[in-house]
């Protein structure tokens, strides 16, 4: 049984933000290290966008959509903005089943592409 990829976070500044990029499987496992370093790079940053992008993200438990929230609310708590880009069908099927697809921005492709 082959073992999957890490959960990572890379971060960069860009769009008038910050974008941070995560990928892999999102679950409760293995999302409390990404949830700190995103949220590390929110209070470091205080980006006036954040965007999320989860392009390499292909599964997502409700652990993963939990930070997903928490980073939202912190953006919005500080009167910014967080956009998702990228999302994969299984992320936004666990979005909207969790009726939460109405709250994020979504945007398929990079500016520019």
């Amino acid at each position: 049984m082959s073992e999957k990829p890490p959960l990572t976070l890379t971060t960069e500044d860009g769009e008038g933000g910050l974008v941070a990029r995560i990928a892999g499987e999102m679950n409760a496992a293995n999302s409390p290290p990404v949830r700190a370093q995103l949220l590390e790079a929110i209070d470091r940053s205080a980006p006036a966008v954040l965007v999320v992008d989860l392009r390499d993200v292909g599964f997502m438990d409700s652990a993963g959509v939990a930070v997903l929230v928490e980073a939202l609310r912190k953006q919005h708590q500080a009167g910014r903005g967080l956009r998702l880009r990228g999302v994969q069908p299984r992320v936004r099927a666990m979005l909207e089943i969790a009726r939460l697809d109405t709250l994020f921005p979504v945007e398929d492709e990079e500016p520019g592409s």
